[in-house]
């Protein structure tokens, strides 16, 4: 592998990683009403669901899903509505919190719940697997016939993603200590996931 394109895959990388977008949403949400408890786990399974896409992208599925506009869309369509579920459900937790008795003890973490919605909304984003398809190539040598470049750039880059999703969280729970609480920042998480669920789907 040339100096310069691991070089400027790396710059890439780190500049696309980055920009918070779905993913930080809900983890920072999780973190937000259920504690590290919630957000590890949900930051593991956004990283099961980035390697997913690195091994399709490797095996070739991801190009077969681009090149049909019929798989594109049902996958496109199950991530939106699934984003969309995701928003409703965090605005309805923060209502069902609300309603609780402050003495009610709080009700157990399952971790492997928010690990199994983590995968989930990364596996079923077809736009991530396009996203690999295109970016990946980009900076692996012409000529190279060694083909699992592309997974060691996939893992660079699912590793560099997943350290931003546990920064945005780490700095939101830093904020959170030294702010004013005000309730629409409980809502904001989940109507931005469901607006990011119908924006998608047109």
């Amino acid at each position: 592998m040339e100096q310069l394109n691991l070089a400027l895959f790396l710059t890439t990388s780190l500049v696309i990683n980055a920009v918070p977008g779905p993913d930080v949403l809900y983890v920072i949400s999780n973190h937000k009403h259920k504690g590290w408890q919630a957000a590890i786990p949900s930051i593991a399974g956004l990283f099961a669901g980035y390697l997913f896409h690195v091994f399709i992208t490797f095996v070739g599925i991801s190009a077969i899903i681009a090149g049909n506009p019929v798989l594109f869309n049902t996958v496109k369509y199950l991530g939106s509505a699934y984003l969309v579920w995701m928003g409703i459900s965090i605005i309805y937790e923060v209502l069902k919190k609300d309603q609780k008795s402050e003495t009610s003890a709080p009700a157990p973490v399952r971790g492997s719940k928010y690990f199994t919605r983590g995968f989930i909304i990364s596996a079923l984003n077809p736009k991530v697997s396009v996203f690999f398809l295109s970016f990946l190539p980009q900076f692996i040598p012409q000529g190279a016939t060694d083909s699992y470049l592309i997974i060691v750039l996939g893992l660079i880059f699912c590793a560099g993603a997943t350290f931003f999703n546990f920064l945005y969280c780490l700095l939101s729970s830093i904020q959170l200590k030294n702010r004013f609480k005000h309730k629409i920042l409980d809502f904001l998480p989940g109507v931005i996931l469901a607006s990011v669920g119908v924006y998608t789907a047109l």
